[in-house]
Formats: C-alpha cells, structure tokens, sequence
C-alpha cells in the first residue's frame, strides 16, 4: 500500500506458488464475480488515518471473502474407481474350482451393480489377476484379443486353464 497527497491507493500483488511476485499477471486470474463485487468506497479509502479504518476495512473484506464460491468441482466418477470401491477379489491362479467361480460369480455381481459394458469387462477382470492367473494372461493375451473375443470367451479360456485336469475331463 502507498500514500500520495493524502489519497490512499491499494494495490493487490498475488503471490505465486513460488513465491514470487505476479505483479500485474494477477488480473488475468481474476476469481468468479471479482467484477460484480463493489469496490472499497474512496472516502474508506481516504481516511487510513482514521483509527477506525482498519477493523471497518477487514470487515469489508471479510463480507467479500463469502461471495467468493468455494465448492470444489467433483471428481469425475470414473468406472474402474466404482468398481474398486465394491472390492473385487484377486485371482492368484489357484487351480481350485470353487475359488475360480467364487471370484467369476463375485466379478459378475459387481458387473451388474456397476453396470459395466460387455466391452469393458475383460479389462477390468484382468487387472484384478495376479501371480500365475496373470502371468497367463500376459503371455495368452496376444494370441487371444480380437473382434469375436467376449467376456464368456475370456471366461472359457480361464476355466480351461486354471479348472484342476480331473475336472476338465
């Protein structure tokens, strides 16, 4: 703030996140409504001498600071995170029927609540394979991804290679 000729002049810099004096550059990141807010009247702004030019200053401000909006934007409800938030289980490639279809069966309900499209579920389900269950998909993937491949098609191969032989047969 400066004085000259016992007029009073305000003069607002933004700091950036660095530190550093923006100078001029802070008009260009006015906030919302910055334009419709009143300006300090001249005749507050001519009497900083004034004892009482301090607290009637900050409560004009502080009238000021609740007409700037503060909500934040929501976050983009991406369909993987819905689907993480139902906490699928992993597949780790056990040959053990039961816990194959417990984790297909459970993949499925999740599928249904979220609503997932038949395009999207291989890749879901596969990023929730690990150890051998993913090592084969990595190496089986290549040879197996193609237009006629679909979710039972997936779930044809993994039974095929995960399904203990006894049961194959």
């Amino acid at each position: 703030m400066s004085k000259s000729d016992n007029n009073a002049e305000i003069h607002i810099e933004k700091i950036s996140d660095h530190g550093q004096r923006m100078g001029d550059q802070a008009s260009h990141h006015v906030p919302p409504n910055f334009g419709q807010m009143p300006l300090i009247s001249s005749e507050l702004a001519n009497n900083i001498e004034d004892s009482n030019y301090w607290p009637v200053l900050v409560a004009e401000l502080m009238k000021r600071i609740s007409q700037v909006p503060t909500k934040t934007p929501p976050k983009e409800d991406k369909l993987a995170d819905r689907v993480t938030r139902c906490n699928p289980k992993l597949y780790d490639g056990t040959y053990d029927q039961v816990v194959l279809e417990e984790r297909i069966r459970g993949m499925e309900k999740i599928f249904t609540v979220v609503e997932v499209p038949r395009e999207k579920k291989v890749n879901i389900r596969t990023y929730y394979l690990t150890g051998e269950a993913d090592i084969w998909w990595n190496t089986a993937k290549d040879k197996l991804i193609g237009p006629e491949f679909t979710w039972n098609k997936f779930l044809s191969e993994l039974r095929a290679e995960f399904y203990p032989v006894v049961v194959q047969r």
